[in-house]
């Protein structure tokens, strides 16, 4: 419903931390490279092109990091894949980025805010699911 939806982002709007990019490489011609840039939790820009080629797709990454000064720790990048390459690529730049593996381990660091303690996840998916749960205001 849409009052939740509102709910959702009045609550994580409170507890924003400033630019954030989001990555996901493609792994296939039909596929987009999509990158999206978010302004304390808030879709500000979103890009999405073709390129196989991974030196491009870290290239065009990185212009983005420089463009709007984000600071390394905020920008995630699914490694899952080809993104392991841009990763890579970027940190022997000297971007120090967060790979994100979905199938990894459960981190909760970065989201104990959102999910509380005592909330017990198998994996970083399921820990990014119950973050997302909770902004809707589920237990």
């Amino acid at each position: 419903p849409l009052g939740d939806l509102e709910g959702a982002a009045d609550r994580l709007m409170r507890n924003s931390d400033g630019l954030h990019l989001g990555v996901d490489i493609a792994r296939g011609d039909s596929d987009q490279n999509t990158m999206v840039l978010q302004d304390n939790r808030r879709v500000i820009e979103a890009f999405g092109w073709h390129s196989r080629d991974l030196m491009k797709v870290a290239a065009k990454v990185a212009e983005w990091i420089e463009k709007y000064k984000i600071p390394h720790r905020n920008v995630h990048i699914d490694v899952i894949g080809l993104g392991a390459g841009v990763v890579d690529r970027l940190r022997e730049s000297a971007y120090m980025v967060e790979g994100v593996n979905f199938g990894s381990k459960k981190t909760v660091g970065d989201w104990k805010r959102e999910i509380g303690r005592d909330v017990l996840t198998l994996n970083r998916r399921a820990e990014l699911s119950a973050a997302q749960r909770r902004s809707f205001g589920a237990p």
